[in-house]
Formats: C-alpha cells, structure tokens, sequence
C-alpha cells in the first residue's frame, strides 16, 4: 500500500516527484520518471496542504509578480481578424499601388510648383516709367533704372544705389534744374540724386518717406511729393530739407488727404494734388494753404472701355472702385491728363485708363487707348516726350511708347536697347508662368487620378462583396 502525501518527501527525507512520486535527484529541476517540471503545479489536482513545496513556490512567485490595479479588471481582447472590407482595400492598394505613388508624387510636385511660383512672384520686375529726351531714352523699372542712347545703345544701368541699397519699389523719377535724375526708391522710403552719366551722388528723405510716394519739381527748385502710405504731402527745399508737411492722417478735410498718389504744379503756380481715396484734386499755394479742390468722381460719360458689354456694365456698377492716381499736365493743348485705376496702391493693374480735363478740372473726354497687338491699353505713367507727345508705359503689357494727344494714337517705342529690357522682363514673366501652368496640370492631373482609383475601388468593392456573399449562401463552387 503506497504511503500517504508527505509534502513531496518521503518518509527517509528525500524529495519525491509530486506527479508519479517517485524519488528526485539531488538539485534536479526535472522528474526522471514522468519530466515534471520541479516547481510548477501538478497536472493533477495536489492540495497545498500537503504539498507544502508547492506551496511556498506559490507563495515565492505571487511575492515577484507586479501587483495588479485596483478596481476593476480589464480582460484582454483578442485582436480581431482584419473585415472584409479592410482585406479588400488591402489587397486594392497592393494591387495599384504604382498607380496611387504616381498619383501623389504629381499632386506633391504640382503643389510643390504653384508655391514656389506664387513665392517668386512678388520679386519680379515690371517696368514703371519711360522719359524720352534729346540724347536718349531713360527708362526706370522696379529694379533699376537706365538710360539708352537714341540708337538704343546702353550709356548706364544702375540696380544699386549709395550706402549698400538696392533700387526696389515703383521708381518714379524727375529731372531737377540741376539736370540730376531724382528717383523714388520707394521700397527704401528714399529719393536717390544721380548724376546725367549715371553716378550716385546722394540721397535725401530717408526717415521722412513711407514705402509709396511720387515726386515733381516746382518752379523754384523745390521737390514736392505725395506721401501715399502716409497720407501726407512733403515739400523739401532744393538742399533736402523738410519745408513743409501736410496732413499725416488720412482724411477728408482741407490739406488733408486719402492716399495722394499724383503730385504736378500747373502753369497758375498752384500745388495740384491727386487725393485719390477721396476722388478729388486738392489745390494748394506756395504757402501751404489750401484754395479749392475738384471733383474727381467718374462722371456720366466718363466711364471706358465703351466698346465691351462686360467691361461697361462692370465699370457701371463699380464706379467707385476706380480711382485717379497719377497727373500730367498738357501745355500745348492746355489740358491735364489723370489715369484712372481700380485699387489705390494695387500696381500693375489690366483696368486703367486716361481721363482728360481742361484747366479748371472740367471733364472733356476719356480716352481709351488701343494697344499694338490688340485690345486697350493701360497706361501707369504719363511723361512729356519730344514733338508735343506722350510717353507712357503699360506694365502688365511690358509696353512703352508715346502718345499723340491729337490723333489719339499710340506708337511703341523702337529704340533697340529699350525694348530688349521689356522683352527681358516679359521673358522671366512669361517661364515663371509656364511654371505655374506645368504645376496646376499636374496637381489636376493627380487629383483626377486618385479621384479615378476612388471610382475604380467603388466598382470593384461591389463586385467583391457580392461575390463573397454568393460563396457564403450558395453552393460551393465547382471544380
């Protein structure tokens, strides 16, 4: 009769197996007999009490485990087999996945594309003003200014000026009595003097000027300039001093003013500024004090572009919109010519034109200029030009030409040198475009072709599904 359950050991003190009972070697991990693993619970049921080995090795690993959290406990969840639908899909992307990388790699090379063409746009260059002379051409850009001999060979270029600055803004210039170029480099908020041969000879305005403005000379020598940003007119006495500063603050008021962007002294001595938020012309003597103002408003009769339905209709209705903006006087027909925008800083613009009025701001006519390959032209700058013309240049169109107030025609400039520098600026618009072109088409072209896998992944996902629920319901299929 076998003898009863000691706790693993026998009654002569050796360790028995608790599954066969058999005696264990010293040290051993394992049962010869029956390979039980020395410390885990038996596969039959053994009572602790009289097992006390077992016991105390319960008791030893309960000690190491880590303690479980309070409150309530959370089964684990198997993981569940991937739906049908994401076996499908699955097996969709592995099966297009050419198609899908091509699709993405054009939306982000399109993308890519667009951005950096719309990041390159603000820096390129449009030309700005044209000044014809008796020993050559001048002509300013938002780059540089040059000067162009008649034959159309380049005397001078000048893309920097004094004191480490780069010419960058709208470069107006004037002529001064001393025959020096006074150029606006309004990015600077600075007029830069250079000399005929084109040499840098000094600055004036710096801490004065806001980053948009316009100069003309007055009789006696003095530079008056409309301050757009800074709603002011600055007169500076020949030396560069500040004179005199009126208004500061946009306004309504007498001398005071709504973004001034054109500035001119007319044959009666009278100061004849462009306030074009308030659509008018603002008159002021040598002494700073105002006289009267003239209405500016488009009038009846005065609305462009006649000849479009669209374009009629639009300027109709959004009359306001358009603004007069810059001024040149007309001695031998005794009339002043003032340009007509949409916006009052925006530059260059599709939608200007020439309003014409006589000497005490009446209106006579508008003046809707053809341009050389068709469809009206949009003058930005209105200069004088040799044989009683109009030099002008339409920046969106790289055009420069003069104008002959009489026939109303208009000529492009011949000059061989000028109009290199227009069909150089016009290239580098012409690439950036094309870039932007490639971008939009590819960025189309991978949207259209995700927007096919979409289509094509519905179609075939119906398809499955019926398929797999045929295979559940019916019969298997025949082999």
């Amino acid at each position: 009769m076998p003898a009863e359950n000691s706790g693993g050991k026998s009654n002569q003190g050796g360790n028995l197996c608790p599954m066969c009972r058999r005696p264990l070697k010293p040290n051993s991990f394992f049962c010869t007999g029956c390979g039980h693993r020395i410390g885990e619970p038996p596969k039959a049921a053994v009572q602790p009490s009289v097992n006390p080995e077992l016991l105390k090795y319960q008791q030893r690993s309960a000690s190491l485990e880590e303690p479980e959290p309070k409150g309530k406990r959370v089964k684990k969840k198997k993981a569940a087999p991937p739906s049908e639908a994401a076996a499908f899909f699955k097996a969709f992307q592995k099966k297009y996945i050419i198609f899908i990388g091509v699709s993405i790699f054009f939306i982000l090379l399109g993308t890519g594309l667009f951005v950096w063409q719309n990041s390159r746009y603000p820096d390129l260059e449009y030309p700005v003003q044209m000044e014809e002379t008796a020993d050559g051409i001048y002509i300013s850009s938002t780059k540089m200014i040059a000067k162009y001999t008649s034959d159309g060979d380049l005397e001078w270029k000048l893309e920097k000026a004094g004191q480490g600055r780069d010419f960058s803004g709208r470069l107006d210039f004037s002529f001064g009595p001393d025959g020096n170029l006074y150029i606006a480099n309004t990015n600077h908020g600075v007029i830069e003097i250079v000399s005929p041969d084109g040499k840098w000879t000094g600055a004036m305005g710096k801490g004065t000027l806001g980053a948009l403005f316009t100069l003309a000379f007055l009789k006696d020598g003095r530079i008056a300039v409309a301050d757009t940003l800074n709603h002011a007119v600055v007169v500076f006495t020949a030396g560069g001093e500040v004179e005199a500063r009126l208004g500061g603050a946009a306004g309504s008021g007498a001398e005071q003013f709504n973004f001034p962007s054109g500035i001119a002294q007319l044959p009666d001595g009278l100061i004849h500024v462009v306030d074009s938020g308030n659509q008018r012309m603002q008159r002021i003597d040598l002494q700073f004090i105002f006289r009267d103002s003239w209405d500016l408003s488009l009038r009846a009769g005065s609305t462009p572009r006649r000849g479009g339905m669209i374009k009629s209709i639009k300027n109709a209705i959004f009359k306001s919109t358009f603004f007069p903006k810059r001024i040149l006087f007309d001695p031998v027909r005794d009339h002043v010519h003032t340009i007509y925008g949409p916006g009052i800083t925006e530059f260059p613009t599709d939608e200007s034109f020439i309003v014409r009025l006589d000497k005490n701001g009446q209106f006579v006519e508008s003046v809707d200029l053809p341009a050389p390959g068709g469809g009206p032209l949009n003058p930005q700058r209105l200069r004088r030009a040799l044989q009683d013309k109009i030099a002008l240049v339409d920046p969106d169109a790289f055009i420069a030409g003069s104008w002959d107030p009489a026939s109303n025609f208009f000529e492009p400039v011949f000059n061989p040198g000028v109009s290199m520098e227009l069909q150089r600026m016009k290239d580098a618009h012409g690439s950036l475009r094309a870039i932007r072109g490639v971008g939009v088409f590819l960025l189309i072209l991978g949207v259209l072709g995700l927007a096919a896998l979409g289509a094509l992944a519905f179609k075939e996902y119906g398809g499955y599904r019926g398929d797999s629920a045929a295979t559940a319901g019916g019969a298997p299929p025949a082999h």
